[in-house]
């Protein structure tokens, strides 16, 4: 789980922590493009 201060988690789905961390990122950032 990432957790961005103010804008809530992100949970990533894939097992490999790198590909994890990477995807959450992703989906992290499209979410907050969304909020702006």
């Amino acid at each position: 789980i990432v957790e961005i201060i103010g804008k809530g988690r992100f949970k990533g789905v894939r097992r490999n922590y790198r590909i994890e961390k990477t995807a959450t990122a992703k989906c992290a950032l499209k979410n907050l493009r969304r909020l702006d």
